[in-house]
């Protein structure tokens, strides 16, 4: 029995459950034909779908997200204690930040987004949530980096007859420091602020020195952003205490996103940072780029402790188990010394799906595909990977318990064993 597809690559997964034995699972997908789709997966499915698959209990095809005048690049689903419907954020080619509402209904309603938000000139690449502090931050190839408050910036469509309604403040931008004052019509937000028309400005970051003396409407004859190093990935711990962002400088960049605040810059790859991932504290950070590296930087000491090098071509995506959308998902265990964050799996070109142990320091092949891996999620038990590949479906692979080592490169002290002492010696860290 075949099911409705993507007709593009999908660039994310995202898990909302599954991982126990006969629970069902919810997925969210984005895809380069410009759609987003929800399915409802039954957990005995064990090969594919956005196809047929070899089981008599099918994936159920709930909602398509058609609205993108672009790529979908990526995706987030955000916790909710409604269980009627499910909001998501998503980013496109088409320069906005989407929020969309799905209802749980049967059969599936058409569903249109909330609201579109214009921060960026250029493409949106990524997304950062932090459930604490309800703060999204979006960032793009227009070399910025946009932080707001999802609560302020949704009541500006309460904002009947004022300039702005709905625009989402894309015409100013604020200056760092700015957060939590009430700048007119008696509104007062985390990040951002209101302008004296009601219109909601959110917060701006810009990485590159140059970039952050242009307005935020310089841009070149083809529409682009004239400065700055193009944004691929990016992170946020849980109560939104640090942004981490991952540029095609090949550095990794830190920053306050409560108050704009640039706090460090990391160096040691030598290619684009494509993928990104932070514990909860915001202590430790995993960075994955196009120089076949994973590295696990210690932030405190602002240092890379451990390169792992078993990829043979570029690193595109990184999962923590649980972790899908970059927060825990109802029912991690995060109580335990590293939390769902001591094992982290990586994926890229080469069709190969590592799982890095941060404790022991050690890399296994927990899974190859044929052709390179666009897109991963892993369930919250560890225990199976979501990944999609080149051919547009999604597939659930079983991960197998036994950690057989792989080489790696120059081993370090495990920061969940000891205080790190060594760091690598290609790495350095910079507050400029």
């Amino acid at each position: 029995q075949g099911i409705e597809k993507h007709d593009g690559i999908v660039t994310k997964v995202c898990l909302e459950r599954g991982g126990s034995k006969g629970e069902p699972s919810s997925v969210f997908t984005s895809s380069r034909d410009g759609t987003i789709k929800y399915w409802d997966v039954p957990a005995e499915v064990d090969e594919t779908y956005g196809g047929a698959t070899s089981s008599a209990a099918v994936p159920r095809f709930r909602a398509s997200l058609e609205e993108h005048g672009g790529w979908v690049n990526d995706l987030i689903v955000l916790p909710s204690s409604n269980s009627s419907s499910k909001r998501l954020v998503s980013a496109s080619n088409d320069n906005l930040v989407k929020v969309w509402q799905v209802e749980e209904d049967w059969p599936p309603a058409a569903a249109g987004s909330l609201m579109s938000l214009r921060y960026h000139i250029d493409y949106v690449t990524s997304l950062a949530y932090s459930p604490r502090r309800n703060l999204l931050a979006s960032a793009g190839l227009d070399s910025r980096a946009v932080v707001a408050d999802l609560e302020a910036a949704s009541r500006v469509l309460t904002l009947h007859g004022e300039e702005g309604h709905g625009s989402g403040g894309h015409s100013h931008r604020s200056s760092p420091g700015s957060s939590g004052r009430n700048i007119g019509g008696g509104h007062a937000c985390t990040v951002g602020q209101f302008s004296g028309a009601g219109q909601y400005i959110p917060m701006l970051l810009v990485p590159n020195p140059q970039a952050a003396k242009e307005s935020a409407h310089d841009q070149n004859q083809d529409g682009h952003a004239a400065t700055g190093a193009s944004l691929w990935s990016l992170a946020m711990n849980h109560n939104a205490s640090l942004l981490v962002c991952g540029t095609a400088s090949c550095t990794v960049r830190g920053w306050d996103p409560r108050s704009g605040q640039r706090l460090w810059r990391l160096k040691g790859h030598t290619e684009n940072v494509r993928a990104l991932a932070i514990n909860e504290d915001g202590t430790l950070c995993v960075s994955a780029a196009g120089d076949r590296s994973v590295r696990l930087w210690d932030l405190g000491m602002r240092r890379c402790i451990h390169k792992f090098d078993v990829h043979q071509d570029s690193v595109w995506a990184l999962a923590v188990a649980g972790y899908s959308c970059g927060y825990a998902s109802q029912g991690v265990d995060t109580s335990a010394a590293g939390g769902a964050f001591s094992t982290v799996f990586s994926a890229g070109r080469d069709g190969f799906v590592f799982r890095h142990d941060l404790r022991q320091l050690q890399s296994a092949a927990v899974v190859q595909e044929a052709s390179p891996v666009q897109a991963l999620a892993v369930g919250p038990m560890s225990n199976e990977v979501w990944l999609a590949a080149a051919d547009s479906h999604v597939r659930r692979r079983p991960v197998s318990g036994a950690m057989a080592p792989y080489s790696c490169s120059s081993p370090s002290t495990s920061p969940f064993l000891s205080s790190p002492t060594a760091a690598s010696t290609e790495a350095g860290s910079d507050r400029s």
